[in-house]
């Protein structure tokens, strides 16, 4: 069977990176050996010959998240995901935070001067190192070796290692709330949606960490649905709205 062919109008890409203000160039991608460094928006237009548009990965998520949940566009909105590492993204009145050089809303990367751990950027003591996913990894083999991880939060959620680990996020994404105090908070990413997460036990914690009475008080959580696709439909959302 023929299937129709469509024009393709524009490419978009959501990059594990850091990129300059002006969404041209890959600067950094720590995960990533050699992806650095990478004028992509030139070298796939020269190539291409469509628009070509980039922004971080967890960027193409919130764009989909955004649209899902029917979020508007006045306020603050915020989006934390918590997988190997912590993806954020602060958003005001529509319009993403990048930042004097692009690099705003590594929430991941706030120094925790209690944490002596490398994180993969260099630096020393990211929050990442103790509230992400590579942190959850560690807990698992050192305490529970012959536990599969995904079920770690089935048999092990009062466990004082995972609690704390529960904590950790909280004070993370607290740190933020209180800076911010926004309209709405989505929570997401591949630890969050493992099997029997806590998610009472995380909003629980996140409160006793605001500020009383507020914005502790009005707390809106919004929990964003774990799916391979989420980035690819974000993606394409993104590139609609660059085009229009």
């Amino acid at each position: 069977i023929l299937k129709e062919k469509k024009k393709i109008s524009a490419i978009a890409i959501g990059a594990p990176s850091t990129l300059d203000k002006e969404r041209k160039t890959v600067i950094s991608t720590p995960n990533i050996p050699h992806f650095n460094n990478i004028r992509l928006v030139e070298r796939l237009e020269n190539v291409l010959g469509i628009p070509t548009f980039i922004e971080r990965d967890v960027s193409m998520i919130f764009q989909r998240d955004m649209v899902f949940n029917n979020l508007s566009d006045k306020g603050v909105v915020i989006a934390c995901y918590i997988g190997t590492g912590i993806g954020n993204v602060i958003c005001i009145d529509g319009k993403m935070l990048t930042g004097k050089n692009g690099a705003a809303g590594e929430l991941g990367h706030i120094p925790i001067t209690s944490n002596k751990e490398q994180c993969g950027c260099g630096n020393i003591g990211c929050a990442e190192c103790f509230a992400g996913g590579k942190h959850l990894e560690k807990i698992v083999q050192e305490n529970f070796p012959n536990l599969f991880i995904k079920k770690v939060f089935t048999e092990q959620n009062e466990h004082p290692k995972i609690k704390q680990f529960i904590d950790n996020i909280a004070k993370t994404i607290a740190a933020e709330i209180n800076i911010l105090d926004p309209d709405k908070i989505i929570l997401g990413g591949g630890v969050l949606a493992m099997a029997d997460f806590p998610r009472k036990y995380l909003e629980e914690c996140i409160y006793e960490h605001v500020r009383k009475p507020y914005p502790a008080k009005s707390l809106e959580f919004i929990y964003s649905k774990d799916a391979d696709m989420n980035g690819v439909i974000g993606a394409g959302i993104y590139a609609h709205k660059k085009l229009n």
